[in-house]
C-alpha cells in the first residue's frame, strides 16, 4: 500500500519546464502569427479507432440506451427545429447538435446502420439550410433576435468528425465550414452578436469560443483551400470577443475561486460546463499565437480548478458553478463529458501526461458512477459521498434543484441527456494519436481497442489490444505493419517499478518511459509484432478533506458500497423547458406531458448505516481471475475486483439529508467493527468515497 502526500492535483513542476521548454523553441521559429503552430500529437481520423472486448459490449449498451432513442421518441431532438420540428428547450437550440456531436463518432464505431442513418438524415437537415450568406441551422425563435452562432460550434464538431468518418462527405462538410466562416467572420465584424439584455444564450455564446476556433483549427488543417490568413483572423476575433479565460478567471491571486461559489457571485465565468471547456482554449490559441503564456495559462488552470474543486473520481466540483471541495456537493455530467474532451485536446496539442492520467480517471470513474448501467438513466448531478438518490425536496446542498441527483431521463435539465453520450466515443477515438510528425503511433488513453490507420508517413497499420483494464494489469497488443515505425506506449505515473515489458515473447524486462513524456518507445518491424505489458498496481491512499482518504488501485478509485432499495417511477420531464416549449406553435400535445413512459427515474434509499470510518491498514484487496467482463461491466458486484476493510459507526452529522464533511480524523468508533466492501465507485449506487479513518487498535 502507497499513501500519497498530497490531493491529485498538481502537475510534475520539473516536467512543466522541460515541456514548456521544448514548445517554447517552436514559438521561437514562428514569426507574425501568419501560420498555425504544430500540436505535439495528431489526431487520428473519427472511425479508425474501434472500442473492443468489453469496450464493445460498452459501447452496444450505449447505443441501445438511453442516447440512442433520442431521434425516435425524446421530443428534443426527435421534434428539433435542426430537423424540420417545430421545438428545442429553450433559445439555445443545442439539443439536436449536442445529440448529434456526441453520435457520429459511436454510430461510426459500430457501424450500426441505424445510427449511422439518424447522423445521415441529420447531416442532409444541416446541408439543406445553409444559405448562401453561409449561415445554416434554424433562426430564434424569436424573430427580433441576433442570430446565435453557439449550437452551429456544436453542430460543426460533429460534422469535422463525419467528414473524417466518411470522406464521401468531406468536400460538402468543408464547403459548409468554409461558407460558414465567411458568415461567421462577417458577424464579428459587425458586433451584433446579441447582449445578455437579449438573452442568456448570448452570454454562453460568449464564453466558449475556444470551440469555434477548434472548428476552425480543425479546416485550417485539414482542407484550407488558401484560406489560412483568413481561418487565423476568424479565430483571432472570436477569442478577441470572447470572454478571457486567461486574464480574467484563471489566475490564482483571489481571481479563481478557491470555495465553493456563493449564489451571489454564479455567473458564466464560474459555470462548471463553461469552465470545462475553457480548459482547453489557451492551448488552443497557443497554435495561434505562440506565447508562452498561453502554454502556462493552461497548466495553471488544471492545477488551479483541481486544487481548490478536484474530486476523488476525477472530475471537479460543480452544481452548476465552481462548488469546492465539499464531497456531497455535487459534480454535473456535461463537466465530466466537457472536461474529458478538453483533457483529450489539452493532451494532443501539449503533451502533459498527467492530462492522460487524469482523463481516464473521470472516464473509468466518473463517467460510470453517473449513469445506470444499463444506460438508460442518468443524473445531472452525481456525489462523491451519495447516501441517497431522491427528490431533495427539503432543500439541496448544492446550487442546482432538488431532482438533480435522481437517476432518470432528464433530471433537472435536458442537457446532459443529450450532452452525456460524447464522452465514450470520443475518449475512444482519440485513445490513440499520430506522433512525431506523423511517422509514429501512440496509445495513449489505455483499454481495449483496435486501430487501422494509414500513417501521414505512409506506413499502414493495424493494431489491435486485449486487455481487461482497468480491470486487468496486462496489455497485450497485436500489430501488423506493413513498414517499420515507432510506437508508443503511455505509461501512467501509478504503475510501480514491477511494470514489465514482453516484446515478441521475450523475456519481461523493466519499463524505461521517457522521464518527461511517460512515453515508453518500441520500434515495430515491417509484419507482425506481439507486445506484452504488465502495469503493477498497487493501493494506494489520498488525502482528503478532514483527515479523509481516497482509496485507488491503478485508475479506479474504490468507494464504500452502501446497501440501498430501488423505487421507481416513469421519467418526470424538466418543468423550465416544458414552460418554454409551451409558448411556441404546433407542438404536439405528447410532448408536453409532464412524464414519459419510455423509461423510468429511479431512487435509492441506504437500507444500511452510512456514517462509516474505516481503518486504512486492514484493507485487503481482492479479485477473481477471468477472462472476461460481465456485459454490463457497471453493475453492482460485476466487476471482478473489491476491497474489504475494517469498519465502525462514527459520529457523522448530515446537512439537509445529505452526508456533511467528513468529521476531522481518526475517529472515535461508535459500537463494535464490522466489515465494508469497496467497490470501483462506478459499480456503486450508494458510497462513500472519501473516507473517514479509525483505528481498530
Amino acid at each position: 500500500m502507497r499513501v500519497l502526500s498530497e490531493m491529485y492535483f498538481n502537475i510534475r513542476a520539473g516536467a512543466v519546464a522541460v515541456l514548456i521548454g521544448s514548445l517554447s523553441s517552436i514559438s521561437a521559429a514562428t514569426t507574425n502569427n501568419t501560420t498555425l503552430l504544430n500540436p505535439k500529437f495528431t489526431r487520428i481520423p473519427t472511425g479508425s479507432v474501434k472500442p473492443y472486448g468489453w469496450a464493445l459490449n460498452m459501447a452496444k449498451v450505449q447505443a441501445n440506451g438511453l442516447a440512442s432513442q433520442q431521434p425516435v421518441w425524446f421530443s428534443y431532438v426527435r421534434d428539433s427545429i435542426w430537423w424540420g420540428g417545430p421545438l428545442e428547450y429553450s433559445e439555445m437550440q443545442e439539443a439536436a447538435p449536442y445529440w448529434f456531436n456526441g453520435w457520429v463518432a459511436l454510430a461510426h464505431q459500430l457501424e450500426d446502420p441505424v445510427l449511422l442513418n439518424h447522423t445521415k438524415s441529420f447531416l442532409d437537415y444541416v446541408y439543406a439550410s445553409q444559405e448562401p450568406s453561409g449561415y445554416f441551422g434554424p433562426y430564434p425563435f424569436d424573430s427580433s433576435l441576433p442570430t446565435l452562432l453557439w449550437p452551429r460550434y456544436m453542430t460543426m464538431l460533429g460534422l469535422i468528425q463525419y467528414a473524417e468518418a466518411d470522406p464521401s462527405e468531406a468536400t460538402k462538410i468543408s464547403d459548409l465550414l468554409h461558407d460558414f466562416a465567411t458568415y461567421a467572420t462577417e458577424k464579428f465584424a459587425s458586433g451584433n452578436l446579441g447582449t445578455a439584455a437579449e438573452g442568456e444564450q448570448y452570454t454562453y455564446q460568449q464564453v466558449r469560443w475556444e470551440e469555434l476556433v477548434l472548428v476552425m483549427q480543425w479546416l485550417y488543417d485539414n482542407d484550407p483551400r488558401g484560406q489560412e490568413a483568413e481561418l487565423i483572423a476568424l479565430m483571432k476575433a472570436a477569442r478577441a470577443q470572447g470572454f478571457s479565460w486567461k486574464d480574467d478567471l484563471f489566475v490564482d491571486n483571489g481571481t479563481f475561486p478557491r470555495t465553493a461559489v456563493p449564489a451571489a457571485e454564479a455567473g458564466m465565468h464560474n459555470h462548471g460546463v463553461n469552465v470545462a471547456e475553457a480548459l482547453k482554449s489557451e492551448a488552443l490559441a497557443w497554435r495561434i499565437t505562440g506565447e508562452q503564456s498561453d502554454i502556462e495559462s493552461t497548466y495553471a488552470r488544471v492545477n488551479m480548478t483541481w486544487k481548490y474543486h478536484g474530486r476523488p473520481q476525477g472530475i471537479f466540483s460543480t452544481d452548476e458553478h465552481l462548488a469546492g471541495l465539499h464531497p456531497s456537493r455535487g459534480s454535473e455530467y456535461c463537466a465530466s463529458v466537457e472536461t474529458m474532451f478538453s483533457l483529450e485536446m489539452n493532451y494532443a496539442t501539449l503533451g502533459a501526461p498527467e492530462w492522460a492520467e487524469l482523463l481516464e480517471r473521470i472516464a473509468y470513474n466518473s463517467l460510470p458512477a453517473q449513469s445506470t448501467p444499463d444506460w438508460w438513466a442518468h443524473q445531472y448531478l452525481q456525489q462523491t459521498n451519495q447516501i441517497w438518490v431522491a427528490n431533495h425536496s427539503e432543500g439541496v446542498v448544492w446550487t442546482d434543484g432538488p431532482y438533480s441527483n435522481v437517476m432518470g431521463m432528464e433530471p433537472n435539465y435536458p442537457c446532459c441527456t443529450v450532452n452525456h453520450p460524447q464522452g465514450w466515443p470520443k475518449f475512444w477515438s482519440n485513445s490513440f494519436l499520430y506522433a512525431d510528425n506523423g511517422t509514429a503511433l501512440a496509445h495513449v488513453s489505455l483499454g481495449p481497442a483496435t486501430l487501422s490507420t494509414d500513417l501521414p508517413s505512409g506506413v499502414s497499420a493495424n493494431v489491435t489490444v486485449e486487455t481487461l483494464y482497468p480491470f486487468g494489469s496486462t496489455l497485450s497488443y497485436t500489430i501488423a505493419a506493413s513498414a517499420p515505425f515507432t510506437f508508443y506506449i503511455r505509461v501512467p505515473g501509478w504503475s510501480q517499478s514491477k511494470s514489465t515489458i514482453s516484446i515478441n515473447g521475450s523475456d519481461a524486462r523493466a519499463l524505461s518511459p521517457d522521464a518527461t513524456t511517460s512515453l515508453q518507445s518500441i520500434e515495430v518491424k515491417a509484419g507482425e509484432t506481439a507486445i506484452d505489458l504488465y502495469l503493477d498496481m498497487q493501493v494506494e491512499i489520498e488525502p482528503r478533506s478532514n483527515g479523509s482518504i481516497a482509496v485507488y488501485r491503478g485508475p479506479l478509485l474504490y468507494a464504500v458500497d452502501l446497501a440501498h432499495n430501488q423505487t421507481e417511477t416513469y421519467a418526470m420531464r424538466s418543468p423550465g423547458p416544458l414552460e418554454f416549449i409551451e409558448t411556441l406553435p404546433n407542438v404536439p400535445p405528447s410532448d408536453e406531458t409532464l412524464y414519459d413512459n419510455h423509461t423510468h427515474d429511479h431512487f435509492w434509499l441506504a437500507t444500511d448505516s452510512w456514517n462509516i470510518a474505516i481503518d486504512p491498514s486492514t484493507l485487503v484487496f481482492h479479485e477473481d481471475s477471468v477472462d472476461e467482463l460481465p456485459y454490463y461491466v457497471w453493475d453492482t458486484a460485476a466487476q471482478p475486483q473489491s476491497m474489504t476493510a475494517s469498519a465502525c459507526e462514527i459520529d457523522w452529522p448530515t446537512l439537509l439529508g445529505d452526508a456533511d464533511w467528513p468529521p476531522t480524523s481518526p475517529n472515535t468508533c461508535l459500537g463494535d467493527t464490522f466489515s465494508v466492501t469497496l467497490r470501483p465507485i462506478g459499480g456503486t449506487r450508494l458510497r462513500i468515497g472519501e473516507i473517514p479513518t479509525m483505528s481498530v487498535s
